[in-house]
């Protein structure tokens, strides 16, 4: 394997670990939010949660969420170099990129606005239960 399929290959596993990270961490999240939204909506409140409970909830959801993002963040990091490495073993004009850009919401916003909303469906009192 020469440098150049290293490097393509190496690239192509930062791509597929963000999307893992990304969708694992999401999953969680969503789940959280329509488990506490089901808990919510049960008449009998055998499972109550309370104050301390919640507390823990949203402390792990936050540590799940703060360590996702960095991790993400990391290989996208990792992924620009990478990316710049490539252009010039390919000796690519300047003006030509190789990287997709600046998205409006890449995973990182995702994951922090899934964790808001996992939070928030912690510690809301549905009004229709």
């Amino acid at each position: 394997m020469d440098a150049l399929d290293f490097l393509k290959n190496e690239l192509n596993h930062r791509l597929d670990k963000q999307w893992k990270i990304f969708s694992w961490v999401s999953t969680v999240l969503i789940g959280i939010s329509g488990g506490m939204i089901t808990l919510e909506a049960k008449k009998d409140k055998a499972f109550d949660i309370n104050a301390p409970e919640r507390l823990v909830l949203s402390a792990i959801i936050a540590t799940l969420a703060f360590y996702a993002i960095t991790w993400v963040n990391q290989n996208i990091r990792i992924e620009e170099i990478l990316r710049k490495e490539l252009a010039s073993k390919l000796d690519l004009p300047k003006n030509i990129p190789l990287s997709p850009g600046v998205m409006n919401i890449g995973y990182s916003l995702a994951l922090l606005i899934l964790a808001i909303a996992a939070v928030i469906s912690v510690w809301i009192k549905y009004p229709w239960c």
